[in-house]
């Protein structure tokens, strides 16, 4: 399998989530809503192999895995763009007070 996307896998785009070449012929899949300086920009790497596609996470729980298509592989890093972005402030849980034995 070749290190070039063909016109249907072109076709497979996720909004905020940008594929950039690499020369090795590879792919770095990144999250445009996260500075290119933070290193949440990068969510995978991906490499073509003969099962499909080779994807190394950096989002998320870190691991190897094989996806057949690259939609799927662009469905996968869909599901972890803004993983690494902020909810804003949240006020803390209220701890629920036992009063003493006795």
């Amino acid at each position: 399998m070749s290190g070039v996307l063909d016109d249907e896998d072109r076709e497979t785009e996720i909004e905020g989530l940008l594929v950039e070449d690499l020369e090795c012929g590879g792919w770095r899949l990144c999250d445009e809503l996260v500075d290119r300086s933070d290193a949440g920009h990068v969510i995978a790497y991906v490499e073509p192999c003969a099962a499909g596609y080779e994807v190394v996470w950096l989002s998320g729980p870190r691991r190897r895995q094989i996806f057949p298509r690259w939609s799927s592989v662009m469905t996968a890093a869909g599901r972890r763009l803004g993983g690494g972005a902020s909810r804003g402030p949240v006020r803390p849980l209220r701890i629920r007070h036992l009063p003493p034995p006795g």
